[in-house]
């Protein structure tokens, strides 16, 4: 009963069927249970940029490995990790001009129906949340709580690329990412299993290699498969010295690669104060590198 209602509120928590395509939630739910799952190859739906109202669309998207190991038999000490490998994906412009006036008008009912969809879908996830919280007690609440404050969460190789072709001038822009890491820390920043519901969440995130390109008179990159894509926006990725030049020559970087950390605090309080914002923020980055070429410029 426990495992159920710990994976369900888990699966609920990232949703992640809605940005992942032939995904059965149900089914990730009680694969849960066993503590360990691996998913490989999943391809992100075309849609799943939607609910963002942005002038984009997705050409294509792909995660090529997802892990979540439970500890269900030290769950009270050990923390749950979640880890994404390998995410890629390529956007561009939502040409209007090439749209005819019946599809803009059913985009933007589309658009409305979004809005109404997610504010039911908040209050039906509350009005749950409140059940749940009835039949099983407060102490499965505060327990999942403890939970989630101490999720420890992975991405490795990431390469988010935008590619306008209808532009005058055509050009790409992208953000990549060797890895990033989160976890939970104690108040002297000392990565910590938080043993007691904190109103003060620290987490320590890592970055490695973050960098931000922006190619002038570059044509879109031209594959065949989804694999062939995953392929070619990996090769692009800094990874600092082990990177060769050939792979990265053609990239030129608004923002070099950079290394660095950010200690995060989220207060968990409903009425957040001056002293105490809903956020706080502290960057610490090696030496970082912005250029903006005259090309890049126009």
């Amino acid at each position: 009963m426990f495992e159920q209602f710990v994976s369900d509120l888990l699966v609920r928590y990232l949703h992640l069927d809605d940005y992942i395509k032939g995904l059965d939630s149900k089914h990730l739910t009680i694969a849960l249970w066993n503590g360990d799952v691996t998913l490989e190859n999943l391809k992100l739906r075309k849609k799943s940029l939607n609910k963002l109202d942005l002038p984009i669309v997705v050409k294509g998207g792909t995660i090529g490995k997802l892990r979540l190991k439970v500890p269900w038999h030290n769950i009270s000490n050990e923390r749950i990790i979640i880890t994404f490998e390998k995410i890629f994906l390529i956007v561009g412009p939502k040409v209007l001009s090439q749209m005819t006036l019946e599809e803009i008008e059913k985009q933007e009912l589309q658009k409305k129906k979004n809005h109404l969809e997610l504010a039911e879908i908040l209050k039906k996830e509350q009005q749950q949340e409140r059940e749940q919280t009835e039949k099983q007690g407060g102490t499965f609440t505060s327990y999942f709580t403890k939970i989630v404050d101490n999720i420890q969460f992975t991405i490795k190789d990431l390469h988010i690329r935008y590619e306008d072709e209808v532009a005058a001038t055509p050009f790409t822009f992208g953000v990549t990412l060797e890895e990033v890491s989160a976890v939970s820390a104690d108040e002297r920043w000392k990565p910590a299993f938080l043993t007691q519901e904190h109103k003060l969440i620290h987490k320590l995130v890592s970055l490695k290699n973050l960098a931000l390109y922006w190619n002038p008179n570059e044509p879109p990159l031209k594959f065949e498969t989804v694999a062939e894509m995953a392929r070619l926006l990996e090769k692009l990725i800094s990874r600092g010295e082990k990177t060769e030049k050939s792979t990265t020559s053609s990239n030129h970087y608004v923002l070099s690669p950079v290394n660095g950390s950010l200690k995060l605090i989220l207060n968990k309080s409903n009425i957040p104060d001056k002293q105490n914002p809903k956020f706080t923020f502290n960057f610490e980055f090696d030496d970082i590198a912005f250029a903006l070429q005259e090309q890049q410029y126009r």
